[in-house]
């Protein structure tokens, strides 16, 4: 169930923090570990921090792209100390492990996304996670290290794990449902990718149509985007939507 978790740091900084996030996940039973761009990767200094958790950092995938890191994911989780001007889905960590446990129950990918270190996640990447994360830490000294970060958030997972496992005493009732179980669910879940090629033709259409103007609508797509978020589509329910527009991409105006 937790193999179809991973943890994915975007441009990490220093190479101890993602020895240090090694240590972390292990310690959960985490072992899928994605980096994009880190700054300095394979490091001893990684590998010292990381103690022994070394066979995560060994079998790490390195990519170059946010987008390349979660392309197979159906279910994206960022993380994020900041409130946004544009509103999104806001999660606990203990309900973000939840509805990632029930994800990964029922065979479906998903992605916990780190930032910077100095700045987090940008306003773009956020906007393509489905949720976002937020502990709530003291107002006085909000700040976290990544790897403590990532050591609450894969405690959470464990726990939702162990409870969906009957290994606890957590009332499995509890767990984070969709209005229809996603394992009950009739198709699976739209993949990243998917909707990013959804997202490209729905935002081509519109612009066909004379709906959207990028020079007068500048949230337009992100609203939208923010509609099929909550959503969640499946992959048939994305077939349908985009035959649908390809239909109206033919219509010819009246004269």
């Amino acid at each position: 169930m937790l193999d179809k978790i991973s943890v994915v740091l975007v441009e990490t900084t220093h190479p101890a923090n993602i020895g240090s996030v090694a240590r972390a996940m292990k310690t959960m039973g985490l072992c899928q570990l994605v980096l994009v761009k880190p700054y300095d990767f394979p490091s001893a200094r990684a590998k010292w921090l990381a103690s022994g958790a070394v066979d995560i950092l060994d079998k790490a995938r390195v990519v170059d792209t946010l987008d390349e890191a979660i392309s197979d994911c159906q279910l994206v989780l960022g993380t994020s100390a900041r409130l946004r001007r544009l509103p999104w889905p806001m999660i606990s960590a203990n309900d973000a492990g939840r509805k990632a446990v029930e994800f990964a129950a029922s065979g479906q990918n998903v992605a916990v996304v780190f930032g910077r270190e100095s700045k987090g996640l940008t306003n773009e990447e956020l906007q393509i996670c489905n949720h976002h994360i937020f502990i709530p830490a003291d107002e006085v000294y909000p700040v976290l290290n990544i790897a403590c970060a990532v050591q609450i958030i894969c405690y959470e997972l464990r726990m939702a794990y162990l409870a969906r496992s009957g290994q606890t005493q957590y009332d499995p009732s509890s767990l984070f449902r969709m209005p229809v179980s996603t394992s009950a669910w009739d198709e699976p879940l739209s993949t990243y990718s998917e909707m990013q090629g959804f997202y490209g033709h729905l935002e081509k259409t519109l612009l066909d149509i004379g709906f959207y103007d990028p020079n007068n609508s500048r949230q337009l797509l992100s609203r939208i985007a923010r509609i099929f978020q909550r959503t969640r589509l499946d992959k048939m329910e994305v077939n349908i939507l985009r035959g649908i527009l390809s239909a109206v991409g033919k219509l010819k105006p009246k004269s």
